[in-house]
């Protein structure tokens, strides 16, 4: 997983979007917070 900071995913939104849909996962940091974007089908179980 990738780790970036906020100032990046603000000034590269389309780019990381763009990876994220191709499943790569990153982790989002911010002075105080951090956050984790992935593809959904990572993160939400299987409906079989």
């Amino acid at each position: 997983m990738t780790t970036i900071a906020h100032r990046e995913l603000r000034n590269s939104s389309s780019e990381i979007l763009r990876r994220v849909e191709a499943g790569e996962s990153f982790t989002i940091t911010n002075p105080a917070k951090w956050s984790r974007f992935c593809p959904l089908f990572d993160v939400m179980p299987s409906s079989n």
